[in-house]
Formats: C-alpha cells, sequence, structure tokens
C-alpha cells in the first residue's frame, strides 16, 4: 500500500524544484538539542578502521549484487522524474546538514530511496514521505540521537503523521525483503583514503561523491568503485600524486580504464553542478570558496583528458 498526502497540501520538495533559488527557511530550532551548536555533516572517526580488511573485501565483491540499473527506475517511475529525484536528493543533503546526521545516513537514506524508486511507482505526493521515511529508516541504523519521529513530522511541515511515516516503514522493508543497508561509496572512501595516505584529499572526495548521488547513473556501479573514482579526481585536482596502481589493488580491480571512465563522469557531474551554482550540495561546499571548486574541476578535467589520451 503506498501511503498518500493530501493533494491540497504544498509539498516543500517541488517548491525546490521549481527553481534554484529554493532556501527551507523554516525554524526547527525547537526540534532539536544543542541548538548553539553549528550544524555540518559529519563523519564518525574511525568507522571504516575498525573495520578488519577480510571484512571490507567481503563488503566489496558483494557490492556489485546492490546496483541498479538506471533505466529500471525509469522503466517504474511515471510521474517521478530525473529532475524530481534530483530535487529529493538536494532535500535530504539539506535535512541530513540541519539535523547533523553522519555521512553514512545520508548515503544509506539515498541508497534505500532508489531501491524503493526501483520497485515501487510513487508519485508527486507521497514521493516526500518516502524519501523522509528512507532518512528515518537509516538514522535509526547509523544515529544515537535525533531519531524521534517528531524531527521527521516537523522537516516535513507536519504534512504527514506519525502514522505515514511507521506505516510507509513497513512497505519499505517490505517492498525491499527486508534489506534496509546498503554498501555505499561512503563505506569505503575512508579505507581507501588511509590506505593511499591521501586523507588531506578528504574534503574533496565528500563533494565529488556527494554529487554523485545527484544523478541515477552511478548507481549502476559498484560502491567501492565509485570511492576509488572520487579519490582519483580528488588527488589529480590538487595536484597530488595518486598511487592508481596500488588503489586498484586494494579494491582488487584490473580494468584501470574503467576507473578512468567513471572518475570523468564524476567530474563532468561535477563540472554541470558548478557551472551553473545549483543545489543544496554546491551551496554547501561552495560556501568557502567557488572558485577552489572550480579550478579543483578544471584540473581534474585535464589530469583524466591526458589520461584518456
Amino acid at each position: 500500500m503506498i501511503i498518500r498526502s493530501d493533494p491540497k497540501v504544498k509539498n516543500q520538495i517541488f517548491d525546490q524544484e521549481q527553481g534554484d533559488d529554493y532556501e527551507d527557511t523554516t525554524d526547527y530550532s525547537d526540534q532539536f538539542p544543542d541548538d548553539d551548536i553549528k550544524y555540518s555533516i559529519s563523519t564518525p572517526q574511525s568507522f571504516l578502521e575498525k573495520l578488519q580488511s577480510a571484512s571490507l573485501f567481503t563488503t566489496m565483491r558483494e557490492a556489485h549484487k546492490y546496483t541498479i540499473q538506471s533505466s529500471t527506475i525509469t522503466q517504474t517511475q511515471k510521474e517521478i522524474t530525473v529532475q524530481t529525484r534530483l530535487a529529493v536528493v538536494d532535500w535530504i543533503f539539506r535535512v541530513v546538514d540541519r539535523v547533523r546526521y553522519s555521512r553514512e545516513t545520508f548515503f544509506n537514506s539515498i541508497a534505500v530511496l532508489d531501491h524503493v524508486l526501483s520497485k515501487i511507482s510513487l508519485t508527486k505526493q507521497n514521493i516526500q514521505l518516502y524519501a523522509a521515511t528512507c532518512l528515518w529508516i537509516s538514522a535509526k541504523l547509523y544515529e544515537t540521537k535525533n531519531r524521534e519521529l517528531n524531527i521527521f513530522t516537523a522537516v516535513c511541515q507536519n504534512q504527514y503523521q506519525q502514522d505515514d511515516f511507521t506505516k510507509t516503514e513497513m512497505d519499505i522493508i517490505t517492498c525491499l525483503e527486508g534489506c534496509i543497508e546498503y554498501p555505499t561509496p561512503q563505506i569505503f572512501i575512508q579505507a581507501l583514503l588511509i590506505d593511499t595516505d591521501l586523507k588531506d584529499c578528504e574534503k574533496l572526495c565528500n563533494f565529488f561523491l556527494d554529487i554523485s548521488l545527484s544523478v541515477g547513473d552511478f548507481d549502476e556501479i559498484p560502491a567501492h568503485l565509485v570511492a576509488a573514482a572520487a579519490i582519483v579526481v580528488s588527488a589529480t585536482s590538487i595536484d597530488k600524486y595518486c598511487p592508481m596502481i596500488k588503489l586498484l589493488t586494494i579494491i582488487h580491480y584490473t580494468d584501470q580504464a574503467s576507473l578512468l571512465k567513471v572518475a570523468r563522469s564524476l567530474v563532468d557531474v561535477a563540472h554541470s553542478i558548478v557551472e551553473k551554482n545549483v543545489g543544496g550540495i554546491f551551496a554547501f561546499y561552495a560556501k568557502d570558496s567557488h572558485d577552489y571548486l572550480a579550478n579543483a574541476v578544471k584540473k581534474a578535467t585535464e589530469y583524466l583528458q591526458n589520461a584518456v589520451h
């Protein structure tokens, strides 16, 4: 059963979809503790450092099983377009930033949503409910606080009741046959940065990984390959040596050309976003320096052009 919201209720995701200047000005301050803390997307320390290499390799080996053909989503959805999905991803990003959730929560929520989109036809009236519920499910997996349902009713401007969320949660769990946690690029990135001695590229890696979620094409690529491509792009964009052979060895991959192809796709998406100055993800990273991002994308583009030739 698909839970539908009242069609007369204004849906804030599609306020955003109508224009690039969308900004959520709702005051949620009474919904969250620690109001004096500056909210930002946080990364739990040593999340991957505590994983044994054998376990990480097993996850890599299984990652291809959870890829999704973008055509599957297109064929399943009647109302939800590529632009709609982009607006939803951007909205989730803003909520994650505001509520100070981890990057693992962000990435898993998008993975859950995309798997739902590949199986259930949603509408513009219920997509926000499903997106928020995917985020709630992921928050319960990765977060230790700010998991209460009143937070999610608040960020949806009270369009939905708590019962709507619990019913939708059951719909999602049933649809996905209980699989609500997926291998994402974020799972691999910390270990890869450490093993390649490129921790100082982390912020740029985060940017390229985040913008990879803005298009469904990367759902078709195993998560560890996307993570490796982000490292290639990030290292070369700041003139750092990227140990390509070592990186390929770590992810147990032999096709360097395919890795470079994924890296080029990341740069193409980044170039489009930086050039158009759109979206919450871009705004988050460009608040320090737009020129820094533009130059990073330019350098990565030049490197990949030379690498291909």
